[in-house]
């Protein structure tokens, strides 16, 4: 198990980094009209768009936090010190889970606009396998890099 403890780190940054790309959150945009719907429109919005639309955001950093935990444990794997990458890989991960964690508590909590807030709840919004996925990458990055032998270890 220690053996291929040390591709869990970097299989779960490319986990969270390729969730990037896929569906976050899902909008039903339908129009409603006593009760039917006139118009049914759906919107499916990434991570990577949610990343990139605005200035640097909290899912700005995950992103980040995803990229660092890729590229550090790729490259203390090729150089064949992956112990090395432990301390960043477990900063890199809590930013990143932290990240998405405080987003979806504000989202939950409701978005401020000019008619009031706004939860996902009254916008028909439903977290999709992207964001789920993230988060899986980001525990797996944890895991691997807590199951990874130490430099004395061999």
């Amino acid at each position: 198990m220690k053996s291929n403890a040390r591709f869990m780190t970097p299989a779960g940054g490319i986990l969270a980094l390729v969730c990037f790309f896929l569906p976050w959150i899902k909008i039903d945009c339908s129009i409603k009209m006593w009760g039917e719907k006139l118009n049914s429109e759906i919107v499916f919005v990434s991570g990577f768009e949610l990343a990139t639309k605005q200035q640097v955001n909290l899912i700005t950093l995950a992103l980040i936090a995803a990229l660092v935990i890729v590229v550090v444990s790729l490259y203390m794997l090729k150089v064949q010190t992956p112990w090395k990458s432990k301390l960043p890989v477990f900063i890199s991960s809590g930013v990143g889970l932290g990240c998405l964690l405080f987003e979806y508590i504000h989202l939950n909590m409701g978005i401020d606009t000019p008619i009031g807030k706004v939860t996902l709840e009254e916008l028909e919004a439903t977290l999709q396998i992207g964001a789920f996925g993230t988060t899986i990458g980001f525990i797996l990055a944890i895991v691997g890099v807590w199951k990874s032998p130490n430099a004395d270890d061999g």
